[in-house]
């Protein structure tokens, strides 16, 4: 509707134009046309109406300019308008853009805060440490409906690093089997080594196998993930997924599979609350 209103403005300020340019032409014709048919008005006449025809010709000149330096005049502060309407908008908006971007990723942080604290429920009754990160890599894959979880962590041994196969989830390994790669072997390998995840969209048919109790099939996603720990790789988890892992499932398992810093965080809350508590008794006494 505003562009066909635009468009009607347009075609009457043009044929305005084309208005003033005709009438300014036929009053300057108009005291040859006069002459042209003098045989039957005096000439005499015609001389003393010429200043009473430029007078006329003069205002209706300015008349018409006048009019057409107002429809100018007009568009131009109409389009002043909308610029300014469209600066103020911008500055309203532009702080409640980034109030609600920041909403948002508040959102986000507490909407993945409550996932992980979902998938971690359920572990302070278990003791063994391979048996917590198990359960975790079970939840989770069971949460983002992944086929297949393995977890590495990683080993020094004199002047080697290398990761061990550390707790599974689907995975077909006998349990007196190890599987051992050294910092830059394999792939699982290579991430250990620098610390950047790798997200393969279309893997070689083959590459992994699953077996359930249907039978044998091979997933076509896989992501090889770094566990970091103080700017350090302590674990590089290794999920395989018959569907596309997301950079937000990537963030999930990430952040689930911390048990050792969040264990850290609650030992170094303990001992501060526990110096509190000494530090009122000695008052106290």
């Amino acid at each position: 509707m505003k562009s066909f209103y635009n468009k009607l403005n347009v075609i009457i300020t043009v044929f305005f134009v084309l208005g003033i340019l005709f009438s300014a032409f036929n009053l300057y014709n108009l005291p040859i046309e006069l002459e042209k048919i003098s045989g039957r008005i005096d000439l005499t006449v015609i001389k003393e109406l010429s200043p009473v025809l430029n007078q006329t010709s003069f205002i209706v000149g300015l008349t018409l300019t006048l009019g057409l330096g107002s429809i100018i005049f007009a568009l131009y502060l109409l389009n002043y308008n909308k610029t300014v309407e469209k600066i103020i908008y911008v500055e309203k908006t532009e702080p409640q853009k980034k109030d609600e971007d920041s909403k948002e990723e508040l959102a986000k942080k507490e909407d993945l805060a409550k996932q992980v604290k979902n998938i971690q429920s359920g572990l302070k009754d278990i003791k063994d440490r391979k048996s917590k990160y198990e359960k975790v890599l079970s939840s989770l894959c069971m949460k983002i409906d992944v086929s297949q979880g393995i977890m590495y962590s990683v080993q020094k041994e004199k002047n080697k690093r290398y990761i061990e196969l550390f707790a599974t989830f689907a995975y077909n390994l006998p349990e007196s089997d190890s599987v051992k790669y050294e910092f830059g072997e394999g792939l699982a390998g290579q991430v250990a080594k620098e610390g950047k995840k790798i997200n393969i969209k279309d893997i070689p048919k083959g590459y992994i196998t699953i077996i359930s109790g249907l039978g044998a099939a091979s997933p076509n996603h896989l992501a090889i993930l770094p566990i970091m720990e103080k700017g350090e790789v302590v674990f590089v988890a290794e999920i395989a997924s018959f569907n596309e892992i997301s950079e937000s499932d990537e963030i999930l398992i990430i952040e689930a599979l911390k048990l050792e810093e969040v264990s850290l965080r609650a030992a170094k809350k303990v001992t501060s609350e526990k110096k509190a508590d000494d530090k009122k008794e000695e008052k106290s006494k």
